[in-house]
């Protein structure tokens, strides 16, 4: 009979501990049948401490305890012989002839031996206390190499460990469903499953889940294949609908609680998640989930660049150009008289009065071209001046910010209403004054763009402070635009999907 060894490390001690009690509940008559099958969880931490003691194999860390382990498979694939020997019928196929390099070599030079090396593979963790590929290495039966017995975290151990867990798993119904079960699973292959997570986008491009499920080794529910991506903006559409006016601290902060908020819809955003349709970073950014403090500093509508509204803004905008005397006047801000969203520019007025002498020979009504002096260190000057029989130029200061972002030549239509008018003109004790409307070009500026953006309703007040939910109304009219230009699906089918969304009750 074999000996106890004597266990002196206490947290080893207890843990084995726990694991007899679990035996002698589950097997009180001793003999230990179906471990795997039945006790997946309690066969892989006694393949853990059986080495860890110093047992020479789990057969007399069983006997130690007062046990005995039936070799006798039930369920899964029938066992054509035991281990040592399809591992001695392994051995002698690749006498004198180069071995394999991984399992799924060896079952594809000898099929007739597939079902059974499968279960094995599925059966070494209880028999050998590791993975079948360690303990053919371990007994020379495959080709040694970077990656394959001493390197657990290499390139080739991660490709070596997916092509051992992908024939494994392949065919089964009882597949891992997370990354952790994986771990629980396949205890010896621990630290590579945590190297693929640091390698995993180097080598493949992607996120670990993605590739065991492509892989066959993580199963997939249902769900991550059948979303398409018009059902996740759908539900995104619904989204901004319930969340977009709330105030952020009501708002969710991230997609679990979302979810939790929004349980009919937890599975297409899971899905859309798992897809690449939906992520956090554009919930943020259209107000349905709560954003941070740096993304309201950087793309709030009170620090959007004047670049990134007037794409906005070219989207959602009436007409391309406007002007004070159109219908559309009301998205003018006083300042303005009209801007133009294909070239970029706005026309200003400022209103000046002069007493310059070249002002005498100027009638109200007038109108005079102007052009810019750019000798002022200071700031850029426009002039503005009237070939009248010698008059000097009428000079009219353009100071501060209003002369930063002048225009001096445009292909706006615009361009023909720069200029100068003299509204009005009068003298005392002499002196002659006159009243002169300034109209030039300069690059459209963000606050005119956010104005525009608040008369036509998409910015409320709440906006203004710190809300992102004026990027949701923008998309919503985008996408209303799209499905008019036949670009995505109609209203009506987006209605019945809005409708599944919602449980069907079409609320």
């Amino acid at each position: 009979m074999v000996g106890r060894i004597e266990i002196v490390d206490p947290l080893l001690a207890r843990k084995v501990d726990g694991i007899v009690v679990q035996l002698r509940e589950y097997y009180p008559d001793g003999t230990v049948e179906s471990l795997n099958a039945r006790h997946k969880g309690l066969s892989n931490r006694i393949g853990e401490v059986w080495q860890e003691i110093g047992y020479a194999s789990r057969d007399d860390f069983f006997a130690a305890y007062g046990f005995r382990f039936s070799r006798l498979f039930s369920g899964g694939r029938p066992v054509a012989c035991d281990g040592e020997e399809l591992l001695a019928q392994i051995a002698a196929r690749y006498e004198g002839e180069p071995l394999p390099k991984k399992v799924s070599d060896i079952i594809a030079d000898n099929p007739d031996l597939k079902g059974s090396i499968k279960t094995l593979q599925n059966k070494a963790n209880e028999l050998f206390g590791t993975t079948l590929a360690k303990e053919l290495k371990k007994r020379g039966l495959l080709a040694g190499g970077k990656g394959s017995a001493g390197d657990g975290s290499s390139d080739d151990a991660i490709g070596s460990m997916l092509d051992d867990l992908a024939a494994k798993y392949e065919g089964s119904s009882e597949k891992p469903s997370t990354i952790e079960e994986l771990l629980c699973d396949n205890p010896a292959y621990e630290e590579t499953i945590k190297a693929l997570g640091v390698r995993c986008k180097a080598l493949y491009g992607t996120t670990p889940k993605k590739v065991l499920v492509k892989r066959g080794i993580v199963s997939a529910s249902k769900k991550y294949i059948d979303v398409t991506e018009e059902e996740a903006e759908a539900a995104i559409d619904e989204l901004g609908r319930r969340f977009c006016d709330l105030p952020n601290c009501r708002k969710p902060s991230t997609i679990d609680e979302l979810m939790q908020v929004c349980p009919e819809l937890s599975d297409v955003i899971s899905a859309g998640k798992w897809k690449g349709y939906v992520n956090k970073g554009t919930l943020q950014l259209l107000g349905i989930l709560a954003p941070t403090s740096s993304l309201i500093k950087q793309s709030s509508i009170r620090t959007e660049s004047a670049e990134g509204l007037l794409d906005l803004c070219r989207s959602v905008f009436p007409q391309s150009t406007v002007v004070r005397e159109d219908y559309c006047r009301g998205l003018l801000p006083p300042n303005v008289v009209g801007f133009d969203l294909e070239n970029g520019v706005e026309l200003c007025s400022v209103l000046m009065a002069t007493q310059d002498c070249g002002v005498k020979r100027v009638q109200v009504g007038d109108r005079l071209p102007i052009r810019y002096d750019d000798r002022r260190l200071s700031s850029r000057w426009a002039v503005a001046y009237a070939d009248l029989r010698g008059a000097r130029a009428i000079s009219v200061p353009l100071v501060g910010t209003l002369g930063t972002e002048l225009v001096d030549s445009s292909d706006s239509p615009l361009a023909r209403l720069v200029g100068t008018t003299a509204v009005t003109k009068s003298s005392y004790n002499g002196c002659v004054v006159a009243q002169l409307d300034l109209r030039y070009l300069r690059k459209i500026s963000r606050d005119t763009l956010a104005f525009g953006l608040r008369e036509l309703g998409y910015v409320t007040e709440s906006d203004l402070l710190d809300s992102m939910g004026w990027r949701f109304r923008i998309r919503s009219e985008q996408r209303r635009k799209q499905r008019q230009a036949g670009c995505c699906k109609s209203d009506a089918e987006l209605a019945g999907i809005g409708v599944w969304l919602r449980g069907g009750d079409g609320c």
